[in-house]
Order: C-alpha cells, then sequence, then structure tokens
C-alpha cells in the first residue's frame, strides 16, 4: 500500500512476493487495508480451487 494523497491510498497486493496486482485507490487506511486482505484471500482461494 502506498499513500498517495493526504487522503489516497494505492494497494497492489501478491501472493508470491514478485508479482503484484492493482487492487485500486481508498479514501481511508481502513478500508485500503480490507481490501488489500480480500483480494489476496480471494486470490487465494481461486488458485486452490484450480489446483484441486
Amino acid at each position: 500500500m502506498t499513500q498517495v494523497s493526504r487522503r489516497l491510498f494505492a494497494v497492489a497486493a501478491t501472493l508470491n512476493g514478485s508479482e503484484y496486482d492493482f487492487v485500486g485507490n481508498f479514501p481511508s487506511l481502513r478500508e485500503a487495508h480490507m481490501a488489500g486482505r480480500l483480494y489476496a484471500s480471494n486470490l487465494a482461494r481461486q488458485q486452490l480451487q484450480a489446483a484441486g
């Protein structure tokens, strides 16, 4: 997560530490954290379903 301005946070998420996906821009730190966690959780779930 990167603070873009005083009230704007950009979020990128990764599962493997090398490939990042842009999640979005959020007006609060709380929303940015929630979005990043949700994105990573959903991505991990999708990868597990595809593997199984």
